[in-house]
């Protein structure tokens, strides 16, 4: 064999060898592990947010804001488009009322993370700054934030929601399937530019806003009686008090009071005892104040009158083994319906 066939022999097999490998990678790539390349690239290219719907409103009986959801902006990152942390860490620090400082900032830019959130539900004028700067990497999305703007007023009775829009107490919570709505979906895309784009969030995908409710509760009865009901307990030197106002023709609540209170605009700058709605979680006992209750009934049903004789013994009674006496040691004896329901 010549020297020129012996060349073409070792360049035809270097070939055919280098022809096998290349297919082998493929069918590696294309067959083998094409799921999960697959799975890879949308992580790296794309991600799903759930778009929150806007939260109905919360009114008084005469159809005043009690809780409401406004229009907020939300910064989130893709570190991977950052090109110097440290600096863009630096620049969204100094920025009021972002709330994050810069050595958190770093850590989430350092993370081997597609995204990663900056801040949530931002007030337009801070969001504003961040777009501003117009940080390689830094990008806003639109969303909705509970807001109070009677901030105290029936904050026990209203309770709040989480970032996510979730009720955590009080109507909030309570009448979370009919304000709350349902949730859509966007889809975050990155390019090979590493520009980022929101598409979706339509159709099926879009969300549903909330229904709007309507309490019993009247703003102006609910005002004053919180303020009688602090009176009264800073008065009288009490640790907490509660207080209920009811419309006698129908039963319909006018007024539910708690006090102390808080600002469920920022419930967690709060004690979690303030968050109580003290006049539904609250255990009481009624003792000798509950006694309208059974003499009204008794006075209906026709089984005394108001001038009828009781005979109230001498000032106590057995009951199952136990006697219970009258308080001072009083021993009342004969005396009127009217009397029995002023003394007891």
């Amino acid at each position: 064999m010549t020297l020129s066939a012996r060349r073409l022999l070792y360049l035809s097999a270097l070939l055919a060898t280098w022809v096998v490998i290349v297919v082998c990678r493929l069918f590696q790539v294309q067959i083998l592990r094409h799921d999960d390349y697959v799975l890879r690239a949308q992580r790296q290219q794309e991600r799903t947010l759930t778009l929150a719907p806007v939260r109905g409103s919360i009114r008084d009986a005469r159809g005043r804001i009690l809780a409401e959801s406004v229009t907020a902006e939300s910064v989130y990152a893709d570190p991977s488009a950052i090109v110097n942390p440290s600096e863009t860490a630096r620049s969204l620090a100094a920025i009021k009322g972002l709330g994050v400082t810069q050595k958190e900032l770093e850590r989430r830019f350092r993370a081997r993370n597609e995204f990663a959130w900056i801040a949530r539900q931002l007030l337009p004028e801070v969001a504003a700054v961040v777009k501003s700067l117009k940080l390689a990497g830094i990008y806003t999305l639109e969303e909705h934030r509970r807001a109070y703007p009677k901030s105290s007023l029936a904050a026990n009775l209203l309770g709040y929601v989480s970032l996510d829009g979730e009720g955590l107490g009080g109507a909030e919570r309570s009448l979370d399937r009919y304000v709350r709505g349902r949730a859509g979906k966007v889809t975050l895309l990155r390019d090979a530019r590493r520009g980022m784009y929101l598409v979706g969030g339509e159709g099926k995908n879009k969300p549903v806003d909330g229904t709007h409710v309507i309490l019993t509760i009247d703003e102006v009865v609910q005002y004053l009686t919180e303020q009688a009901l602090q009176k009264a307990v800073e008065g009288y030197g009490a640790q907490a008090g509660s207080a209920i106002v009811m419309d006698p023709r129908d039963g319909s609540i006018l007024a539910m009071a708690s006090y102390p209170s808080f600002d469920p605009n920022r419930f967690r700058d709060f004690s979690p005892a303030t968050w109580r709605n003290r006049g539904v979680q609250d255990l009481y006992e009624p003792g000798s104040t509950f006694k309208i209750i059974t003499a009204s009934a008794a006075l209906e049903e026709g089984i005394v009158t108001p001038s009828q004789i009781i005979d109230c013994g001498a000032g106590s009674i057995e009951i199952a083994r136990t006697t219970m006496r009258e308080h001072g040691g009083n021993k009342y004896g004969l005396m009127t319906f009217e009397d029995v329901l002023a003394k007891s």
